[in-house]
């Protein structure tokens, strides 16, 4: 959803750095990513995969600088987006806008780089922010709100929110089909279209979530904001970063 955000704007960026730990799943985002942003007309003027686990990582943020990119999306963990930030300022890379997979959605960003976090960007399959709604949980805001009251020193995170989306769609579809008898709350929950507390869901006919997506955020003002996709949001993207 970064990318598509991106591409969006009155007046997108061209040039992106795609950069990422030499670790089976961040590196598998990064390639990803990387063919996205050339699909959707984006130039990728470099791409790196450093060792896992590097504690210097001056020399990928140099030749960020150097290819003149105007979009850095990392891919890793929260070690290395903090790192990254840290260097980019020493660097002076000017950057029109930044986007790490892990991260931004953790305090402990935030509270490491301070102001510096500001208008940075992440992605999340869910989160607490976002304006979708049903008739069970009520809005994002108060499933979480129910969530911290049931398990008040668990911090939230989207992996609880699916988990409670895939009982709630479960229990749609036996109320639907009118028993438990499983082909027909199967052919329920394979026709179910609509909102809830996660999203839009809608199956295609290899039981894959074809109206769902990812939502990117933006550190604005020391608070999180989703801001794409549009529906979703709480706020305008801040762009240049």
């Amino acid at each position: 959803s970064f990318i598509d955000m991106l591409s969006e704007l009155d007046e997108p960026p061209r040039k992106v750095a795609v950069i990422s730990p030499d670790d089976l799943f961040p590196s598998s985002v990064a390639e990803g990513a990387e063919a996205y942003a050339k699909e959707k007309g984006f130039e990728v003027v470099y791409t790196e995969i450093y060792p896992k686990g590097a504690r210097d990582l001056s020399s990928p943020v140099l030749r960020i600088k150097n290819n003149d990119a105007e979009v850095l999306m990392g891919s890793g963990y929260l070690e290395e987006a903090i790192l990254t930030m840290r260097l980019l300022g020493e660097q002076n890379v000017n950057l029109k806008a930044i986007g790490f997979t892990t991260g931004p959605e953790l305090e402990d960003f935030r509270a490491s780089l301070g102001e510096d976090a500001e208008n940075v960007c992440g992605v999340s399959w869910w989160m607490p922010q976002m304006k979708y709604s049903d008739d069970v949980f009520g809005s994002a805001g108060d499933y979480a709100e129910k969530f911290a009251a049931k398990y008040p020193d668990t911090e939230i995170a989207y992996q609880a929110a699916a988990a409670s989306q895939g009982g709630l769609l479960l229990q749609k579809a036996i109320e639907t089909a009118g028993t438990l008898e499983t082909d027909a709350v199967r052919e329920a929950l394979r026709n179910f279209t609509g909102t809830t507390f996660w999203g839009r869901t809608e199956y295609d006919e290899t039981g894959q979530n074809i109206a769902g997506g990812s939502v990117t955020f933006q550190i604005q003002d020391g608070e999180i904001e989703t801001v794409y996709p549009a529906e979703a949001a709480t706020a305008e993207p801040r762009y240049p970063y």
